[in-house]
């Protein structure tokens, strides 16, 4: 499919699932694509992506291949504090990143305002920015490090068993049901998606305790609303829907089609590096409740 078809097509669907038509926006960014020579994929993939962002919708998703960071970051009005490293092992949580690309974070944030939804600081989501990026000014104790950034596979989910609970952790809901084999029925179960994106149908595993985050988006969101289970952590993305997609050639739109709501914790707890008071939260719940 020639990219301007591809354009034509995810357009067509914001605006039957928006109940808009927009042809302003739509030609300026025609225009744009129509100027691009085949074979400029990733540069395609970008300006769709500043396209859906116009409309603010934080459960619109257009990509070629998913791909990861290797680790999660929170912003902060220090830079880009990491939280969770999963494949890219020259990061420790605790680093700070202050520059991407030669860019100080403010720079960028403000730059990306509405990449970033014009969310607040502490709930801004950056996995897909960082994507966007060539390297990394890392700060570490006193030390600064510069790091070439990557792409990895979504990282595997783990399932770790002590005698009194297992901590399940996946990072996205496909996941559950390629693990469900190793999921024990007789141990409570502490379910960890507060890293866990993607729209695709999520494997009731019945948890006692279900973790999540700023960075938990996506179908997960929808089962964490609808699971009997204590909610700890912090409130979701905000792209809690019911999703649909469609498939154009080697690329994917996804979208929500019952609007966009957010997923609130019974207990409210600051995802943070410095320690895993979230996890260690829902410990003592399970233990104590035994």
């Amino acid at each position: 499919m020639k990219y301007h078809h591809i354009f034509n097509a995810v357009s067509d669907k914001i605006s039957e699932v928006l109940h808009i038509q927009d042809e302003e926006t739509k030609e300026v960014y025609i225009n744009i694509i129509k100027q691009l020579s085949p074979g400029n994929d990733y540069t395609f993939v970008e300006i769709m992506k500043e396209y859906i962002a116009e409309y603010q919708q934080k459960s619109f998703q257009f990509y070629q291949h998913k791909a990861n960071n290797g680790f999660v970051v929170n912003r902060s009005q220090y830079g880009l504090e990491v939280v969770e490293v999963n494949k890219d092992t020259r990061f420790v949580v605790g680093d700070m990143i202050t520059h991407l690309s030669n860019d100080a974070v403010d720079v960028l944030s403000e730059r990306y305002r509405k990449l970033l939804f014009h969310d607040a600081i502490e709930r801004q989501e950056w996995s897909n920015l960082i994507l966007k990026q060539v390297d990394a000014t890392v700060e570490r104790s006193s030390e600064s490090y510069e790091f070439e950034l990557k792409r990895f596979e979504i990282a595997d989910p783990i399932v770790h068993k002590t005698e009194s609970y297992q901590h399940v952790l996946i990072y996205a809901p496909e996941q559950l049901h390629e693990i469900k084999s190793e999921i024990s029925t007789e141990l409570p179960i502490i379910l960890d998606v507060r890293y866990t994106e993607g729209t695709a149908s999520v494997l009731d595993i019945k948890p006692e305790v279900i973790l999540m985050s700023r960075h938990t988006k996506g179908s997960i969101e929808q089962y964490i609303v609808k699971a009997d289970a204590l909610k700890v952590g912090e409130a979701s993305f905000g792209a809690l829907s019911e999703y649909e997609s469609i498939q154009l050639g080697q690329y994917t739109f996804e979208y929500g089609v019952t609007g966009e709501r957010t997923a609130y914790p019974d207990v409210d707890i600051i995802n943070d590096a410095s320690e895993d008071q979230i996890l260690e939260f829902a410990k003592r719940h399970v233990t104590n409740h035994l």
